[in-house]
């Protein structure tokens, strides 16, 4: 009969596997069941991590950032997607946790609305939209306007002055 011998340094390396695998069923539970939602907010904002500060590699030309004067400061990247067939605007858009003004987005082309968004309280970001009713796009590339909304954290009513940057919006049919 074989007589098994374990050492220390064995049983270390077992316990730090048994821990790192542990915690890597605890992020991955955490990644798929955490619930993002916010009243009034759009189904499509999720909470900006604080990893992307760490993470932005994107160049100064695709990135628009601007501040009014209620200190509402929003990331945006200035190239926009329509999908015609999904009807699904893809953009990237940012309400920075240190903003003092949840937002809401309008995309217009040729002065008409395409899609418009749900409130973006500070702290989340925007990948998606839907593209608004019965609109006809068709396939090209456009010069468009993201208007940004700003909504008064006191009394929970939208600004009404103008705000938002140019984009250019690529619309495709597949």
């Amino acid at each position: 009969m074989k007589k098994y011998k374990f050492s220390i340094v064995a049983l270390l390396k077992f316990l730090v596997c048994l821990v790192v695998v542990i915690i890597f069923i605890i992020g991955m539970y955490n990644l798929f069941s955490r619930n993002n939602s916010h009243s009034n907010t759009d189904k499509y904002a999720t909470k900006i991590e604080d990893t992307h500060d760490d993470e932005k590699t994107t160049k100064e030309n695709d990135i628009s950032s601007s501040e009014n004067e209620h200190s509402a400061i929003v990331v945006c990247a200035k190239n926009i997607s329509i999908d015609i067939k999904r009807k699904k605007v893809s953009l990237f858009y940012q309400n920075p946790s240190d903003s003092k003004s949840s937002v809401k987005l309008e995309l217009y082309l040729n002065n008409q609305l395409i899609a418009a968004s749900d409130s973006i309280p500070a702290g989340y970001e925007l990948d998606t939209m839907d593209i608004d009713g019965n609109i006809k796009v068709t396939e090209g590339t456009y010069q468009g306007f993201l208007k940004t909304i700003f909504i008064n954290p006191q009394t929970l009513k939208e600004e009404n002055f103008d705000s938002g940057i140019n984009v250019l919006v690529n619309i495709k049919d597949k």
